[in-house]
């Protein structure tokens, strides 16, 4: 049994159930992407990396490896085998096929993958990056609770080299959120994330609050958080903008073993020309998290980001 799923605007077809994606509702063409079950050799013949998770052959070539759930081949942009582990649950492959596979294909296939969730505001992509445990997600979807819509969660697409600018590509329309950020947020968990009890962080599908088109990136904004009151947002320029947009890339180092740094500085120098970025520091209090988010269109807007229009 096959599935058609829609994902970036590239029609992908899978022999795997993918139920946080959206359908394809396009035109009738051969899929832009495949996913087969089948087996996935231990070692890439060609590897000229190679790490426990990750081994690389060049940038057309690529396993991805996550214990106790899959292994994944990845090659071209084109085609992901997967390789179950035994007992590996599926939730948890078709989890990783997303959030660890796939940004491998996209680099592939010469995007620039961010760390940052992306939300729709009037019209207007805003990218919301930083390191893991800043608060990208729950950000998020206190905008989402304020009306505005989600293109992609933790992690986001960017097609650098498009007409007009760079463009955010939107994802799936689930979010992936800690009990603490969906309580405060007066939000009703959905299932785990993995079937772990350790493990506090539960699905949030918001398929009525997302953006299934692409939208020009309008800004990035860096995030901080600070025990202070009131929001501070700082305009980056210069060389400082380039060595953020570098920064916030997925997979650098992955990026640097597939060869693919001219592409990548190319990517940078783009986005950083184009699209204007802030460090936005926030209060560290849930509390604030409300009120924040709904100024902060107006907060972008006074600090010479597009925000709205």
């Amino acid at each position: 049994m096959s599935f058609d799923y829609s994902l970036c605007g590239l029609r992908v077809a899978s022999a795997l159930a993918l139920p946080d994606l959206l359908p394809w509702s396009g035109e009738i063409r051969p899929a832009d992407i495949e996913i087969t079950l089948g087996p996935v050799p231990a070692r890439l013949p060609e590897a000229t990396y190679r790490a426990p998770f990750l081994q690389l052959a060049g940038k057309d070539q690529a396993r991805v490896e996550i214990h106790a759930v899959a292994a994944y081949h990845v090659e071209h942009g084109r085609r992901i085998t997967v390789a179950p582990a035994p007992g590996g649950e599926g939730a948890a492959i078709g989890l990783f096929l997303l959030r660890a596979a796939f940004p491998i294909a996209w680099m592939q296939r010469g995007l620039y993958v961010m760390r940052a969730s992306t939300v729709e505001i009037d019209g207007h992509a805003v990218a919301l990056a930083g390191v893991s445990g800043i608060g990208k997600s729950t950000l998020a979807a206190a905008l989402i609770a304020a009306g505005h819509r989600l293109l992609s969660d933790d992690v986001s697409v960017i097609d650098a080299d498009a007409a007009g600018g760079p463009l955010v590509l939107p994802t799936a329309p689930v979010q992936r959120l800690w009990r603490d950020s969906l309580t405060a947020l007066a939000i009703e968990p959905g299932a785990r994330v993995r079937n772990d009890p350790r493990m506090e962080k539960f699905e949030h599908h918001i398929r009525t609050a997302f953006q299934p088109e692409p939208r020009p990136l309008a800004a990035i904004c860096n995030l901080d958080r600070m025990l202070r009151a009131q929001p501070v947002i700082e305009r980056t320029t210069g060389a400082a903008t380039l060595q953020a947009v570098r920064g916030h890339a997925l997979r650098l180092h992955a990026a640097h073993k597939m060869g693919l740094e001219p592409t990548l500085f190319r990517q940078v120098a783009r986005i950083a020309m184009h699209v204007p970025h802030a460090t936005l520091r926030r209060p560290i209090s849930f509390d604030a998290l409300p009120h924040f988010a709904g100024a902060l269109p107006e907060l972008l807007a006074s600090a010479g980001l597009r925000g709205q229009p």
